[in-house]
């Protein structure tokens, strides 16, 4: 089991101090990703192969948190128009609401 999977894992559990785990080994990963392409590389040559999953402002905590596993960030769009960009979350933001939830 990776590391990450790990901390993903601790997530799912309950653990909220795991997402401060995640966090520093995915800047890691873009680091080594930055160090190893050229300065010149175009941004769609680094994104991956399938699509992001995007949210929206009125989705429920716990669809967001079984979405946004395996990102770093997701985008949310309003429903009104898919170009709307309303903003990014990522998973501490979510451990965030859900214990101010509770």
């Amino acid at each position: 089991m990776s590391e990450v999977t790990r901390i993903l894992h601790s997530i799912d559990s309950g653990d909220a101090k795991a997402a401060g785990e995640l966090l520093p080994l995915v800047y890691e990963d873009l680091r080594k990703l930055a160090a190893n392409n050229p300065m010149d590389a175009l941004l769609r040559e680094l994104l991956p192969a399938t699509r992001l999953p995007v949210l929206h402002p009125d989705q429920r905590l716990d669809d967001v948190l079984r979405l946004i596993q395996g990102h770093a960030l997701l985008p949310v769009v309003s429903r009104a128009g898919a170009r709307v960009v309303e903003g990014v979350v990522s998973l501490p933001d979510i451990l965030n609401a859900y214990q101010k939830a509770t």
